[in-house]
């Protein structure tokens, strides 16, 4: 990953860009960049793991706790989310969007207005955003309504990703997730994980709790998709380690045709078969 903040990665010339997706910068200072002269397989790869993960069957509305696309157009992230808006409204032309995140500005009563018109019209709503997000929204809720607690429609999900990159204070996993499941009103099964970076084409997801036994539950398992490889490998020698054993990811993505399939990351996990 280190390679795309020094030089370009891509099987075609500059001037063939159609888009260059552009990491935050936060950690390192100079961003990764990602170029792609065709978004096709993007498309491909983020809509059919997004109605694998938690897109509803049918019509929804859409809540989203980030910036609307057009105002960050080399965020990945903010491109998927345009996607989600797309095919709500392609399902259903009166569907209702909310961008609700303006820089450091987040709007909690555009938040209240969206869940009352969901459950006005008894209308699955999606609610999706950053973990910083999240955050900033019930730390602007607890001190101007903290006693404000929503109810959303039936069959609703929320989706949330990335981390919090110095925006806002940090919680861990299970704060994160009582945070915003009380928030919410949404139980903790209805509450799904992305995975992804700005130098893959493709997305991780988690669905709902993985039952290993009765009345136990597997967290922070991601779903991997059919052509997408991950493989642990080892800090030092970059050899995989044993099934079962933690390493750092090595992700082959069939979708990254015209950058690099194989990306490196310093990210820590393992596999487990399910």
């Amino acid at each position: 990953t280190d390679v795309h903040r020094h030089a370009r990665v891509s099987l075609f010339a500059e001037g063939h860009d159609l888009r260059v997706f552009r990491t935050s910068g936060t950690t390192h200072g100079a961003r990764g960049e990602h170029p792609f002269v065709d978004l096709a397989l993007y498309h491909r790869a983020a809509m059919i793991g997004a109605r694998h993960a938690f897109l509803p069957g049918g019509p929804f509305d859409l809540l989203v706790l980030a910036a609307d696309p057009s105002r960050q157009p080399d965020s990945s992230l903010g491109h998927m989310i345009g996607l989600f808006a797309d095919e709500a409204r392609s399902r259903d032309p009166e569907a209702r969007v909310a961008f609700v995140l303006d820089g450091d500005h987040i709007d909690t009563a555009a938040i209240a207005r969206a869940v009352d018109a969901a459950n006005a019209r008894a209308r699955t709503l999606v609610v999706c955003g950053t973990s910083f997000a999240f955050v900033f929204a019930e730390d602007v809720f607890a001190e101007d309504v903290p006693a404000r607690r929503f109810t959303l429609p039936p069959g609703s999900r929320v989706m949330y990703t990335g981390g919090f990159k110095g925006r806002s204070r940090v919680l861990d996993e299970d704060e994160l997730r009582g945070v915003i499941g009380a928030r919410f009103g949404v139980p903790d099964d209805h509450l799904v994980t992305e995975y992804g970076m700005t130098e893959l084409s493709s997305q991780l997801w988690s669905r709902e709790r993985v039952v290993s036994s009765p009345g136990a539950a597997r967290d922070g398992l991601l779903w991997i998709p059919p052509w997408l490889r991950v493989t642990p490998v080892d800090p030092v020698s970059l050899e995989p380690v044993a099934e079962g054993e933690r390493g750092i990811l090595r992700f082959d993505d069939a979708a990254n045709l015209d950058s690099c399939v194989s990306i490196q990351t310093a990210d820590v996990g393992l596999l487990v078969r399910t």
